[in-house]
């Protein structure tokens, strides 16, 4: 039990007694304070124009801030300090005083040593950047470095020149190593291209050699070589072994002697003539070559062409005599061949009912026929034929002139026709060519025919033909118009092309592309180029339109292709960030990433077709994330949910204490709660701080529950310890009840301090000693007052004095001993057991301790 009423009263005892000491000092420290008010503050002016003047000069500004009275003007001072030396004579100058003015300087002095050794480096970077300018090969670890040092210089802290000086070094930097890189590059493609091409012209030059493959072979692998070495490199690279690219353009060039020298024995192969005179042999083996493989193979081919003529001759002449005896019969027998073929074809024509084929057949047998005998078989077939010529010559005589009578006929009702209003034109056109076609077919058949049919038949087609010839003008003048509107956007096309080219490189390629897209959709309005413009016309304006429409689609291809690696680089980036899906800025990076993505898009639209791929790569990228995030959210709610389902059951848990729920088991429950309530995770934000409310609220009715029970028991206690006072003082009256002992062993336990003094004193009035208790009133008094003044409870009117005594005494003694004059609880059952212990005190005393008793019970309560 704590008890301060004790230290408060020799509070104010202390108050009292010295409260005349206190108003006798106060004149005295007034009196001071009424002089310093009634002088004046000291003029700040005069120090601020010294301050004004003092601008700019280091030395008069350091004189200022030591002699100024005021700490702002001091303050200003060292602010307005420009060299590190001053600063570092103010920093030493206000170290053991004036600690704002010395914070200051101490800043600005690190300040300005950071600042001359950061401006130091940078001025090394920048000779080292210079000094790598120089260096024929430049290592990219050095570059990264050299970046890397320069990233952690501070900006602000560097002149504006260092800061240009580095960066015009640096662009130097890259583009050279750009471009030694591309050339080295360009270099190593170039050295593989060329050792392909010696390697495939070898193996064709040997193959041309050997007559496995055709001399046009050769000149094809012949144009590769020389390909590769007219792009060879002009000067060495750092990358490149400047031997190794001499011996390979070398090797070129050898090869190209040997190309020369085979391509001449190869033609001298193929332009030998059919007999051999003897030359030929000289000739050849007068002709250079270097490669022996190569000469071995074309040697072979010359001396086998050499044995061949040698054969062929010893053969034709064995020939001449053969073909000497047999050349008249089988002269003979061949133009009896022509006539019997001849001959069949006539037959064939007579068949098939062609008369003036058939003729111009005969004639030719017959005239075959006259140069040589014929046998009386065939003589038979040529006679059958010509009869049965001449027999239907008189039907064709007949029949043609019956057919051309109907087609004139037809003609003529053509001719009627065409001046319907509503005339198919295509079905009539196609049968006034019909009808031209069949006539002419009669005029192949040999039928008979007059002039005056003829003009009538060609006339009523003439007439016929009017609406026809009317509709192809027309359609002739509506081409006419379609080519003049193609023209017209062509050179409107023409017309933003020139535009710009003088633009140049600003150039707003949107708007270009815009252009070409509409330029696109008119040129499809005007239809088909094949069936609406005139055919001469078409290839013409067709080279026109692919010149124009390249001259402003090959920028904006190129424009487009650069503008489709950006995308590509933002789908990149997009990717990158999925997989990086934790980190805490993924989502405004991935905003970022889309609205780069809108501005790219506004600024130039790519083809529709790449356009949806790239933005559909791109979407299920940053979808990807989205999709990452919304996992770890429904994760993190779910594990939220949990915690809240977790709390709601501690927060049951501690409903159901009740009021009459033992103090031991709250005290478990309350001790197990509070641990699984810190380790219960946080619930969600929206319920979170219901949570924390509800759980408070249900503790600290718990708790009262808890305060509760400890004063049942505490009035428990109380109650015993009266019962157990009345059966002392009953013992004592030496009139006790029967069953004393019974009722004593029956009341409950009291604390530990009381329990032994208690039942000391009943047992002794039990055995006729009450006498021997203690019974001396002064000690109970003492007793009583120290437990009255420690429980702030008022003593009789009697004892005042001796209570003030008291407080002194112990004050007194707390002070001499610098021990603290405090009482603690274990002070108070001492005495309380003390004053337990007295045997018969008398009514005044009964009283007091009654007084203190009812005062335990009500306040000073303690759990057992």
């Amino acid at each position: 039990m704590r008890v301060l009423d004790y230290l408060t009263a020799t509070h104010t005892m202390f108050t009292k007694l010295f409260k005349k000491d206190e108003s006798s000092d106060k004149p005295q420290a007034t009196a001071p304070a009424s002089a310093q008010a009634a002088s004046p503050p000291p003029d700040k002016t005069p120090w601020e124009e010294q301050l004004r003047a003092a601008a700019g000069n280091d030395e008069a500004l350091l004189a200022v801030a030591k002699s100024a009275p005021f700490i702002d003007i001091k303050f200003s001072a060292v602010q307005a300090l420009a060299s590190e030396e001053a600063l570092k004579l103010a920093e030493r100058e206000f170290r053991n005083h004036d600690r704002r003015v010395h914070r200051e300087a101490k800043q600005r002095l690190e300040a300005k040593i950071a600042e001359r050794e950061a401006r130091a480096q940078a001025a090394q970077l920048i000779d080292a950047a210079s000094a790598l300018v120089e260096e024929t090969h430049i290592p990219a670890n050095r570059l990264v470095e050299l970046d890397h040092a320069w990233q952690v210089l501070s900006p602000a802290m560097l002149e504006d020149s260092q800061i240009a000086a580095y960066a015009a070094v640096w662009t130097r930097l890259t583009t050279l190593t750009r471009e030694r890189g591309d050339q080295q590059l360009w270099t190593k493609r170039w050295m593989a291209e060329a050792n392909r091409a010696l390697t495939h012209f070898h193996t064709v030059c040997m193959q041309v050699a050997r007559a496995e493959k055709e001399h046009a072979d050769l000149t094809s692998a012949r144009a590769s070589v020389e390909e590769s070495l007219s792009a060879s490199l002009t000067a060495g690279d750092a990358a490149t072994s400047v031997l190794s690219v001499a011996h390979l353009q070398a090797s070129l060039r050898e090869a190209l002697q040997l190309a020369a020298e085979t391509d001449a024995r190869l033609t001298f192969l193929e332009n030998l003539p059919a007999a051999t005179d003897g030359t030929q042999v000289a000739a050849w083996q007068a002709l250079p070559i270097a490669e022996a493989h190569v000469a071995a193979a074309l040697n072979a081919r010359f001396e086998q062409w050499h044995r061949e003529q040698t054969d062929a001759r010893q053969a034709r002449t064995a020939e001449v005599k053969k073909h000497a005896s047999e050349q008249s019969k089988a002269a003979r027998q061949t133009r009896l061949d022509e006539i019997e073929a001849v001959l069949a074809q006539a037959e064939a024509a007579l068949a098939a009912g062609h008369l003036a084929e058939t003729i111009e057949h005969l004639h030719k047998a017959d005239g075959a026929a006259q140069s040589t005998s014929v046998d009386k078989k065939l003589q038979a077939r040529m006679e059958a034929v010509q009869g049965e010529v001449a027999r239907l010559k008189g039907w064709q005589h007949w029949g043609g002139g019956r057919v051309r009578d109907d087609l004139v006929l037809e003609a003529e009702a053509l001719a009627k026709a065409s001046a319907a209003e509503k005339l198919a034109i295509k079905a009539h056109g196609d049968a006034i060519d019909n009808l031209r076609e069949r006539w002419k077919e009669l005029d192949k058949l040999g039928g008979a025919t007059n002039r005056t049919l003829w003009l009538r038949f060609d006339g009523a087609l003439k007439t016929a033909h009017l609406p026809v010839a009317a509709h192809l003008a027309k359609l002739k003048a509506v081409r006419q118009e379609n080519l003049e509107a193609r023209n017209k956007l062509i050179a409107g096309l023409d017309a933003v092309v020139l535009a710009a080219a003088e633009k140049g490189e600003t150039q707003d390629w949107r708007a270009l592309a815009r252009v070409l897209e509409q330029f696109q959709t008119e040129w499809r309005k005007l239809g088909p180029l094949e069936h609406t413009v005139p055919h001469k016309a078409r290839n013409a304006l067709d080279a026109r339109l692919k010149a124009s429409s390249e001259r402003l689609d090959a920028p904006l291809r190129e424009v487009r292709r650069v503008e489709q690696l950006k995308r590509s680089k933002l789908i990149e980036r997009a990717k990158a960030l999925a997989a990086d899906s934790a980190a805490r800025d993924v989502i405004a990076k991935v905003r970022e990433l889309q609205t780069e993505w809108q501005q790219h898009a506004k600024g130039l639209p790519l083809a529709r077709n790449e356009e949806n791929k790239l933005w559909g790569e791109f979407k299920a990228a940053t979808d990807a994330v989205f999709k990452q995030r919304d996992a770890v959210h429904a994760t993190r709610d779910a594990e939220f949910k949990t915690h809240q389902v977790a709390k709601e059951a501690l927060i049951a848990r501690l409903a159901a204490l009740a009021a009459d729920t033992p103090a031991a088991e709250i005290k478990r429950a309350l001790v197990d709660i509070d641990r699984e309530w810190r380790n219960s995770g946080e619930a969600p934000r929206a319920v979170g701080a219901k949570l924390d409310a509800a759980f408070r609220t249900a503790r600290d009715t718990a708790q009262q529950h808890l305060a509760g029970s400890a004063k049942r028991v505490w009035h428990v206690t109380c109650d015993a310890l009266a019962a157990k006072l009345a059966m002392c003082e009953e013992v004592e009256s030496a009139q006790p009840n029967e069953g004393l002992d019974v009722r004593w062993q029956a009341a409950a336990a009291l604390p530990a301090a009381w329990e032994p003094a208690l039942q000391g004193r009943f047992k002794a009035a039990m055995a006729g000693n009450a006498d021997a208790a203690k019974t001396s009133a002064d000690a109970l008094a003492g007793v009583l007052l120290q437990l009255e003044a420690a429980l702030n409870i008022e003593s009789p009117p009697a004892f005042q004095a001796a209570r003030r005594e008291l407080k002194l005494r112990a004050l007194k003694n707390a002070m001499e001993a610098r021990q603290s004059a405090g009482v603690n609880a274990a002070d108070i059952d001492r005495w309380l057991a003390e004053a337990f212990g007295f045997a018969r005190p008398d009514a005044a005393s009964r009283q007091r301790l009654g007084t203190i008793l009812l005062a335990l019970r009500e306040g000073a309560h303690r759990s057992a």
